[in-house]
């Protein structure tokens, strides 16, 4: 992986591994393989929405709690209120989120140190690594600024666009023909 916001992480990649973690059958009776299951699943859901890892975290726990798919999560380092939709990866299911419940109990910052730690170890990527994947992905496939910023929650438009035409400069270096 190279350097740069998203670390050069693949969105399709990281989200074929994850969703395989997902299906992957588990004994719900082993903590480490439900632990793992839900920390794919927080993972996927940040991926899947753009969100961060704070965001994707209140998400999952609300999905537990009212078996919503599609829900209005507050965006975190705004200092007015302000929501943006988030949605349930498909292959997220109810087993899952029934599975997974045991994270109702655990305080969000030490999930998401957990999270830190779990995704550093399977994916060798951060948690924001994730939420940069998404906007490259986006920006690939020819969506503007404008559009990823009211999808990620950015509240300034120039964070989107320095990031967005950094990589679509690279993308043009990188498909010249010598």
């Amino acid at each position: 992986m190279t350097n740069g916001w998203d670390k050069g992480a693949d969105f399709e990649y990281v989200f074929r591994v994850l969703e395989r973690m997902i299906s992957e059958p588990i004994n719900p009776k082993r903590y480490r393989q439900k632990t793992n299951l839900a920390y794919a699943v927080i993972c996927l859901t940040q991926l899947r929405n753009g969100s961060r890892i704070s965001e994707a975290i209140e998400f999952v726990k609300e999905a537990i709690r009212t078996k919503k798919r599609k829900m209005e999560i507050r965006v975190r380092k705004h200092k007015r209120e302000t929501y943006r939709t988030m949605i349930l990866p498909n292959a997220v299911n109810k087993n899952h989120l029934s599975i997974i419940r045991f994270i109702l109990e655990i305080p969000d910052e030490k999930l998401r140190a957990r999270i830190e730690d779990w995704i550093r170890r399977h994916l060798k990527i951060n948690t924001h690594t994730l939420r940069y994947a998404f906007i490259t992905h986006l920006s690939r496939k020819g969506y503007t600024p404008q559009i990823i910023a009211a999808i990620t929650g950015h509240k300034n438009l120039n964070y989107v666009l320095k990031y967005t035409q950094k990589k679509a400069g690279e993308l043009v270096l990188e498909t010249l023909e010598d």
